[in-house]
């Protein structure tokens, strides 16, 4: 049997195989696949009043590549948008795009702060990252560790602050934040 009879014969199978195994080796692969997963509809943020008490928020510290810090114990009377996120994540490259864009719509708005958090502790590496996806994020690496009731070991996870200091959000995964109804949100904060 030739090699083009094998193709003919199997070219779907191999198709599918290789298709499978980039998925599963390549997390920008994975994190296209995801991306394209965030855009059906199921994994819109659930912005639904959370029915337990929010409580005051531990002060997090935060700096960036030109050593500025940020507290959030300093943010009070702005509300605070944090995704800890890494490079090698496909479900934080996968919602990248949807924080992104929502930071473009708000970036005008100064009673807002995002701060995406580098889990990794790589300010170059995920500096270089944001900068080759064109995504204008503010990048920093938490100082500190980072308490379990803010971030336990899943990646992403998003937290959002309200003008008060006290913690009214907090999603485990990937989510599309890109939404009016995720805007309306944040500003009521």
């Amino acid at each position: 049997m030739s090699m083009m009879s094998i193709i003919k014969k199997h070219g779907l199978n191999i198709l599918f195989s290789g298709i499978l195994l980039l998925l599963l080796f390549s997390p920008p692969a994975r994190g296209w696949l995801l991306n394209k997963l965030l855009y059906t509809g199921l994994f819109n943020v659930n912005i639904k009043k959370d029915e337990s008490p929010a409580r005051i928020a531990p002060a997090l510290v935060f700096f960036n590549s030109s050593g500025e810090t940020i507290s959030t114990d300093r943010l009070i009377g702005k509300t605070v948008f944090i995704n800890f996120w890494a490079t090698w994540c496909p479900p934080c490259i996968a919602e990248m795009p949807t924080i992104n864009s929502l930071h473009k719509k708000l970036q005008s708005d100064t009673n807002i702060v995002f701060i995406m958090a580098d889990v990794d502790r790589n300010l170059g590496k995920s500096s270089a990252f944001l900068k080759d996806h064109n995504f204008d994020l503010p990048v920093y690496i938490p100082r500190g560790e980072i308490p379990a009731s803010i971030m336990s070991r899943t990646v992403p996870t998003t937290v959002i602050i309200d003008r008060n200091g006290k913690l009214v959000k907090k999603i485990e995964g990937m989510a599309n934040y890109n939404s009016g109804s995720m805007i309306g949100y944040l500003k009521s904060q």
